[in-house]
């Protein structure tokens, strides 16, 4: 019997496969994942971003801290009070 394990060259490739194998496996739309921004780079992102699109997936991504905004990104902000921030880049 054989397995094959797949080598993958990055991280971003890696995490990549994963959101396909989510997609095609469970059936899975809508991916949370935490502080995502602190382990790409910003071509590494837009990378998994364009896939996402491609594949009708969402990817909720939830920060600490407000980074530097790249093109589609959304950012919803929710302070102590509760009160809601929606800003579109």
């Amino acid at each position: 019997m054989y397995i094959w394990i797949p080598c993958y060259d990055s991280l971003t490739e890696k995490f990549i496969n994963y959101l396909r194998t989510m997609k095609q496996i469970c059936n899975v739309d809508i991916v949370f994942v935490l502080n995502l921004k602190q382990y790409f780079s910003t071509e590494d992102l837009r990378e998994i971003y364009k896939h996402c699109f491609y594949t009708k997936m969402y990817l909720i991504n939830l920060e600490g801290v407000k980074s530097d905004p790249i093109e589609s990104d959304r950012y919803v902000i929710i302070d102590k009070d509760l009160c809601v921030l929606d800003l579109v880049y």
